[in-house]
């Protein structure tokens, strides 16, 4: 088996894991908390999530690079690392207060605000160091840490969610603890690459970040466009029709991991490619089999949503079924973006996502200003929808640009895209 397809696996595993770990984990909320205190928590993290993927500042996406590409010794990128996380960390807590304190639609107790802040640290953390294992093409160690910390977060709902009933607050503290215990074993994983020697490089640190901060803007405007909905719907709306939207848009989104499976790898592959053509017409391959498999997956779910929202979260959330068919087809173009994009964005090319997502972003803005006073969580999905589209149909043309593949050499099907699904099945039924 090529390393290739054995990445693709170790991945696809952690995934289906992590999808159902946090599946479980929204149940519980939803079971406890209501839409009302769902909506509440959505409310309270949507500053903390949004800033942590900007204050990341592109630092993985740099560490990959420059690992991967043996530029720099391991010790001296993971230094620069933890210089310059000891300041995003401190300058993306303290944003966060701000804005949760004074600028949120809502009013969330200090307690609320330091849970939800405290767990910003650790979780950059994660995030800056994990480039060093993706630079090394340590794909299954990788995968290991996305669904390690699923897994504490369904531990923590169940202990202070379900059993304590601590309600919002103990959603708050499951989280935190998470990122702690995988702050931890981060540094498991990097020994074997460390001798743990401070050797910081002015020149490297200008250098990656130069870089990171074209990575770190591309990725805070593509979560922006997932997240100013959320934003706008908790400034506009009730903490009510935040809930609804917010576990109808969680539930979907996780159709997103089918193609997502792919991305790590994509990504790793790419900043070690030797043949960049070859490697994107491998990347386009995967898309195809991606779309269909998506396709197939999301008309069973818009079909079934109202089951689907009912049965897992209770008829309180039987709204969300709405929500999940409004989604539906801007999702499954998502996946052209969310594949393509990381195959672009491992080349060093972050800063061309800006050019589809840019102008998304501004329409999902005047629509949800437009849709949410009279419509609500429905307004909200429906804008999401259009958003997804467009960005999906700039992106395309973007990429066959760039990469010099046609329209036909990423979408035209052909026998050989489902050959490896044919081989794992014979080789199953042997």
């Amino acid at each position: 088996m090529s390393k290739f397809i054995s990445d693709f696996l170790a991945v696809f595993k952690s995934k289906a894991f992590n999808i159902i770990l946090a599946l479980l984990t929204g149940i519980i909320y939803a079971r406890v908390l209501g839409p009302e205190g769902s909506g509440i928590l959505a409310g309270v993290i949507i500053y903390p999530t949004l800033f942590v993927s900007f204050a990341t500042l592109g630092l993985r996406q740099a560490a990959v690079y420059y690992v991967g590409k043996e530029i720099k010794p391991v010790d001296t990128v993971f230094s620069t690392i933890i210089t310059v996380w000891l300041f995003t960390s401190g300058f993306a807590v303290v944003s966060c207060i701000y804005l949760l304190q004074y600028l949120a639609g809502n009013e969330y107790s200090p307690l609320m605000i330091g849970l939800a802040v405290a767990a910003i640290p650790f979780e950059i953390f994660k995030d800056y160091s994990s480039g060093i294992l993706l630079g090394k093409n340590n794909i299954k160690k990788f995968a290991t840490i996305t669904w390690l910390p699923s897994l504490f977060r369904l531990t923590g709902a169940l202990l202070f969610v379900w059993w304590l009933g601590w309600g919002v607050a103990g959603a708050l503290i499951a989280p935190l603890l998470a990122m702690m215990l995988m702050a931890g074993l981060m540094f498991y994983f990097l020994k074997p690459y460390l001798s743990f020697t401070f050797s910081f490089d002015w020149e490297l640190s200008k250098s990656m970040l130069q870089m990171g901060i074209v990575f770190a803007i591309a990725l805070f405007v593509i979560n922006l466009n997932y997240k100013v909905d959320q934003i706008l719907l908790e400034r506009l709306s009730s903490a009510y029709e935040l809930g609804i939207y917010e576990k109808g848009v969680t539930l979907v989104e996780k159709v997103w991991q089918i193609p997502m499976l792919l991305g790590t790898i994509i990504f790793a592959g790419s900043a070690n490619a030797k043949d960049s053509k070859v490697y994107s017409l491998k990347v386009a391959k995967l898309l195809r089999v991606s779309l269909l498999v998506t396709a197939a997956v999301l008309l069973v779910v818009a079909l079934a949503a109202p089951l689907i929202v009912t049965g897992f979260y209770g008829r309180d959330f039987l709204p969300s079924g709405r929500v999940i068919q409004f989604l539906a087809l801007g999702i499954l173009f998502m996946v052209c973006f969310k594949v393509l994009n990381m195959d672009l964005a491992g080349r060093g090319k972050p800063w061309l996502s800006l050019q589809a997502m840019g102008p998304a972003v501004l329409v999902n803005i005047v629509l949800n200003y437009l849709l949410i006073p009279e419509y609500g969580a429905m307004g909200v999905a429906l804008a999401s929808a259009i958003s997804y589209t467009l960005a999906a149909f700039l992106f395309v043309g973007i990429y066959s640009r760039n990469t010099g593949l046609t329209l036909k050499n990423i979408f035209a099907f052909q026998r050989s895209d489902f050959e490896v699904l044919e081989q794992k099945i014979r080789k199953k039924i042997r």
